[in-house]
This record gives structure tokens, sequence and C-alpha cells, in this order.
């Protein structure tokens, strides 16, 4: 009996493990973790704690198009606003960092409900191309951030003749 029970526990965690293997294949770097906000005010001791009973992972799926003349990054980040992004292109990557306060609060006769999440969060996302990270624009609506970001004129690629010597 005690066999049969490890053999079904071993092939449960099997599964887990293989099911986490696939998330990550098909999520790729969308897969982000948020981090509870840290505060020094007493009253912040019990948003940390609702925060971490919370969802810390979440899926932050992002489109990268690229066209002639720029990239076009957009990213699925609802209960923003635009002040909460801090973002920037570095080695070939547009790295947007965000803190996120989510409150939720409903009242119906004697049913109340309050929910609050609060996280920090960072997203990498590979660029296909060099850009110009000084004339990049972001714009953030309905729950989308769009950012463009120009390509680099001085990174094309151009084919070298090869001469005879």
């Amino acid at each position: 009996m005690l066999n049969e029970l490890k053999a079904g526990l071993s092939r449960a965690w099997e599964s887990v493990a293989e099911g986490w293997t696939q998330l990550q294949e098909r999520a790729g770097e969308a897969l982000t973790r948020f981090y509870p906000a840290q505060s020094d005010r007493p009253e912040a001791a019990a948003e940390e704690r609702t925060a971490l009973r919370g969802a810390r992972w979440s899926l932050l799926a992002a489109e990268v198009r690229d066209d002639d003349g720029e990239i076009l990054v957009k990213l699925e980040i609802p209960g923003m606003d635009p002040d909460d992004f801090e973002i920037e292109a570095r080695d070939g990557h547009l790295i947007v960092r965000g803190h996120k306060r989510v409150e939720r609060e409903e009242k119906r006769g004697d049913y109340y409900l309050m929910e609050r999440a609060y996280g920090s969060f960072q997203r990498v996302v590979p660029l296909p191309a060099d850009v110009d990270d000084a004339q990049a624009k972001a714009q953030y609506s309905r729950g989308v951030l769009s950012v463009r970001l120009p390509k680099n004129a001085r990174a094309k690629t151009r084919r070298i003749e090869v001469k005879r010597a």
C-alpha cells in the first residue's frame, strides 16, 4: 500500500514538473514574478500581507513587430498608470519595470469585498534589431503599453563587396 502511494506521488510530481517545463517553454520570457512592495509605513504591513496571499506570478504577454524603420513592442499590463513605468533599451533588450497597485472594493447589501495587490516587476523583451533609444516613444492606453523604437540607421546591415587581390 505504501509503495503504491509512493508511486502515485512520484507520477504526480513528474506530471507537475512536466507541466512547469511546458509552461516555461510556451510562455518564454512572459512569465513574470511580482515582488510584494516593502514599505516603512506602519499601515503598509496589512497591504504586504494581502499581496503575499495574492498571485506572485503572471504572464505579461508581449507582441514584437519589426517594421521597416522601427520596432513596435506592445505589452499587456492592465491596472497601471503611465507614471508607474520605467522603460529602457539596453544591450538588444527592452526592459520594462513597474510597480503595480490594484485595488478593488465592492459593496452589495451584506456583501463586502476589498482586494488589493501591490508589487514590483520587470519584463525583459529581446529586440530583433539595434534601436535608437533616444528617439523611442511610449504610450499607455486601456491596459496596453506600446513602445515604438526607431531602428538605428547606423547599424544597418550592408553587403560588403569582395575584390580580387
